[in-house]
């Protein structure tokens, strides 16, 4: 394969979100292994940071704490979120904590409070993820849908929207790609 360009995730995850010119946004996407914190100010990267844990850490904390299988773990984290055991909320939590610490120096440098924080990533779509953002964050938060970009058969939206936060990179990728087509 030829790589026509490369791009780095947060830049993709910007463009997937289709955030409004005039507003600043948090994004936090949260991966298997880490977490990217950013800041999209005027439809541009403000900033961005990374975090050392991510849904694969949520499961372990799950599987040991709550005696069970990785698997099993994995399995009740899909259904149940990382509120079910102390240590699968202790990870978001620092997710959600040093999220908080970007933000809050964001808003300090530039005088201005972030509108809202977009969650992103496979383990964005967390049982009761959004709701706990809200309150670790004291911002409304909401899943990324790059979904609402695209045009696609009626029948196929509503898979869209639920997949949209795990393919918010890929989405956004393919829509710089189409750029350079037009």
């Amino acid at each position: 394969l030829a790589a026509s360009f490369f791009e780095i995730e947060a830049f993709a995850t910007a463009r997937a979100g289709a955030f409004p010119p005039d507003q600043a946004f948090g994004v936090i996407d949260i991966g298997a292994s880490l977490a990217k914190v950013s800041i999209i100010d005027g439809g541009n990267l403000a900033d961005a940071h990374t975090v050392n844990r991510g849904g694969q850490d949520i499961t372990l904390a799950l599987s040991s704490s709550l005696g069970i299988s990785v698997a099993e773990a994995e399995a009740r984290k899909r259904i149940t979120g990382a509120g079910e055991g102390a240590a699968g909320s202790a990870v978001t939590a620092r997710i959600f904590g040093e999220a908080r610490e970007v933000f809050r120096r964001f808003e300090a440098r530039m005088g201005g409070a972030l509108q809202g924080v977009v969650l992103s990533g496979g383990s964005a779509l967390l049982a009761g993820l959004p709701a706990e953002a809200e309150r670790e964050l004291h911002l409304r938060a909401s899943l990324i849908d790059p979904a609402s970009l695209l045009s696609a058969p009626a029948f196929l939206s509503p898979l869209l929207a639920r997949a949209g936060p795990e393919f918010a990179v890929a989405i956004g990728v393919a829509l710089r790609a189409l750029e350079d087509v037009k």
